[in-house]
């Protein structure tokens, strides 16, 4: 259900919870998405995308890795991460390390139908060594 080009793609504010997002930007967030019904929400960091984000970067400045790292947690309906599985392997490191950061990071858990629900919070990251 997940769109990967949508998510390499957006431009939303890393600073912020899905609740203060603009609408705008809330919409950017349900593209990533194949079908989301209009009245339901993905599951979203519930401190923003910057801790996770800055913590993938301070990885970065030690492991030097390059390639893709596609991870996608499963947020239950308490905004807990139950799984991760990656796709793409920059390094098995790499891949551990935001692994790790995501099961410890708490979510808004996404509604469905008006009530919390599981749903899948996809990230994708790009590292290069310049």
């Amino acid at each position: 259900m997940i769109r990967r080009e949508a998510v390499s793609g957006s431009r939303i504010p890393i600073n912020r919870p899905y609740e203060k997002l603009t609408e705008s930007e809330r919409e950017q967030v349900r593209n990533w998405y194949e079908s989301m019904p209009e009245a339901d929400e993905p599951p979203f960091p519930k401190d923003g995308l910057r801790p996770i984000l800055d913590a993938l970067r301070k990885a970065q400045d030690k492991l030097f890795v390059t390639g893709d790292l596609f991870p996608i947690a499963t947020v239950d309906s308490t905004g807990v991460v139950t799984n991760v599985k990656a796709i793409g392997s920059p390094s098995p490191e790499m891949v551990r390390f935001a692994s790790s950061v995501m099961l410890l990071t708490r979510f808004k858990p996404a509604v469905c139908t008006g009530s919390p629900c599981q749903m899948e919070f996809p990230l994708w990251q790009i590292f290069r060594v310049e």
